[in-house]
């Protein structure tokens, strides 16, 4: 049985930066005892943890070792990150699984990376994925082209978001380029193909716990395409337009029960649990699988009023976790857009943000004047920091987050927001042409 303590033991946290700040700062704040774990002594989240072990979350012995010296005088209630990383999810399980904790074990962890893995899981279990086939060289990837029109081509192992992630059409001469990108970023040096299912994809995130799924985000995805595939660029949520019906709304109780046999057929619990999910008309199709709330999630959920600090505590040290309402209660639309850059630079004011006199923090929240309901927009990079063209929603450089009457109208207000703007990018000399670089982003305003 999970150990769930109820006293004040401490709470190991692994990670302390800008992502761990408000789990630390909530701790900090209900006299949580916390003991934070990075190898940055500058680290942001330090100032809210009442002890710090200098220690990368590559090093796991280190880590392990640190750990037990620790606990040899004090008793662990928890332990939870704020982190996507791989070494930094398997460091947290390995803690909880030597330490009876709770939260992910290892062997769960190890099926979340490995998406022949999951795949084959879940539909031991008959939970819908796209048809996908294992390969190990170029040629295989040809072949399974053959039979499809189009495929996206994914790390097998240890992929993280979009990093490696192509889209294919049959024909396409960049074939092995894109299956060696792929294989460059899998741990296990084999490479997923998948068909490619199309429809409307959404964003599925709650917490997992007894085997029941506790609804905490249900969102619209939307998506760019770029020089290698497609890349997110936001969500909407939250109240639908008044004019449409409830059965064109998402199906909420369908999609919980999907999200319950997914949790129950990984062994995932006291977890959060997301998932992206395709949806045809007909069926859906389960595309990916985190044990993190979505990219960007949580931020959109402490804009719409929901403090998933005091979630990420409640969970690690197996305390309840009580919702004050799903996303069906909404009353009003919700949506957040990611800028990226276009080119290779470095991070410039705009001439429009100067004058409002933007601040260049990571941390720095500024409203926007969109009246009667609110927008904010979260920078990711400072000024004169470098920045890339995307490969991953790691590439940020800032989240506009808007509110509205509903989601529609949230997504369309997002995409009245123009990078230009807020930023520009002083172009490197070695970034390239700009038909190399071009992107374009698919502004849908259904949701």
């Amino acid at each position: 049985m999970v150990d769930r303590h109820s006293d004040s033991g401490w709470l190991l946290h692994i990670g302390a930066g800008l992502s761990s700040v408000s789990t630390l700062r909530h701790a900090r704040a209900e006299g949580i005892r916390t003991v934070a774990v990075d190898i940055d002594p500058n680290a942001p989240g330090l100032a809210h943890a009442t002890k710090f072990i200098e220690r990368s979350r590559d090093d796991l012995a280190g880590i392990l070792r640190d750990v037990r010296a620790f606990t040899e005088q004090n008793r662990l209630s928890g332990c939870s990150t704020t982190s996507s990383e791989p070494a930094a999810l398997d460091a947290a399980a390995s803690i909880r699984e030597e330490y009876n904790l709770p939260g992910l074990r290892r062997a769960a962890m190890t099926a979340l990376a490995d998406r022949s893995i999951w795949k084959k899981r879940l539909i031991d279990d008959a939970i819908q994925t796209p048809t996908s086939a294992l390969l190990s060289t170029p040629e295989e990837l040809d072949l399974f082209l053959a039979d499809q029109t189009c495929v996206l081509v994914k790390p097998e192992s240890g992929g993280r978001g979009s990093l490696g992630v192509s889209r294919l059409r049959r024909g396409d001469v960049r074939s092995r380029d894109l299956y060696e990108d792929a294989r460059e970023h899998s741990t296990s040096g084999l490479v997923l193909a998948e068909a490619f299912v199309a429809g409307d994809e959404y964003s599925i995130d709650g917490i997992m716990r007894d085997g029941v799924f506790q609804m905490l985000h249900l969102g619209r995805k939307f998506s760019a395409r770029n020089h290698r595939g497609t890349l997110p660029t936001g969500y909407a949520w939250g109240a639908p337009r008044k004019d449409t019906r409830s059965d064109e709304d998402p199906r909420w109780d369908e999609y919980r029960a999907l999200a319950s046999a997914v949790g129950d057929a990984l062994g995932m619990h006291d977890t959060f649990l997301s998932l992206d999910v395709i949806d045809n008309g007909e069926r859906t199709f389960v595309v990916d699988i985190g044990c993190q709330l979505d990219a960007k999630v949580d931020r959109g959920l402490a804009f719409s009023g929901l403090d998933v600090a005091e979630l990420d505590c409640a969970i690690a040290m197996g305390q309840s976790c009580q919702l004050d309402r799903e996303p069906g209660a909404l009353t009003r639309g919700y949506a957040i857009r990611f800028f990226y850059a276009s080119v290779d630079g470095r991070l410039s004011r705009s001439a429009d943000s100067e004058a409002r006199s933007l601040e260049a923090s990571a941390q720095h929240w500024r409203a926007i004047e969109m009246p009667p309901f609110r927008t904010l927009v979260e920078w990711e990079r400072e000024i004169g920091a470098p920045v890339k063209r995307p490969r991953s929603v790691s590439d940020l450089v800032a989240c506009a987050l808007v509110e509205a009457e509903d989601r529609n109208h949230a997504w369309m207000r997002c995409n009245e927001i123009e990078s230009s703007a807020l930023f520009t990018i002083q172009e490197s000399p070695d970034s390239g042409s700009s038909e190399a670089n071009e992107w374009h982003v698919r502004r849908s305003n259904s949701s």
